[in-house]
């Protein structure tokens, strides 16, 4: 995965325009687009996104920064291990939650607590 498509995936699920996405991330229309591309315009090489750039995605998608390193696939950072190692339907289930409304959060809660009781039953 691309932080091209990170961005792509969050603009699709919300309903944001490229614009939209650029002025929450506080970069150029021009600069989303080239990202999501993955292709530097004048040398046609894919990008490679700073922390810096990282950093913006992280805030503008709400997304932790770790998120965003597990999805590119970076295991490490500064030779540290970062602390998500998320599977892609982890992702999935994180984004679904993210995007529902309040109604439908409180539904999911509430079948995690049955489970988790329904669980607790079972080690007692």
């Amino acid at each position: 995965m691309t932080i091209g498509e990170i961005i792509k995936d969050y603009r699709e699920a919300n309903g944001i325009s490229l614009d939209e996405f650029a002025k929450q991330a506080g970069m150029s229309k021009s600069y989303v687009f080239a990202l999501e591309k993955n292709e530097h315009p004048k040398t046609k090489e894919p990008i490679n996104p700073s922390l810096g750039i990282i950093s913006r995605v992280s805030i503008a998608t709400g997304l932790s920064v770790d998120e965003i390193y597990a999805r590119l696939g970076i295991k490490e950072l500064f030779g540290q291990k970062t602390t998500f190692d998320l599977s892609d339907l982890e992702i999935r289930i994180i984004d679904r939650f993210r995007s529902a409304d309040e109604l439908e959060k409180q539904m999911v809660l509430r079948i995690l607590k049955i489970e988790e009781k329904r669980v607790g039953e079972k080690m007692a």
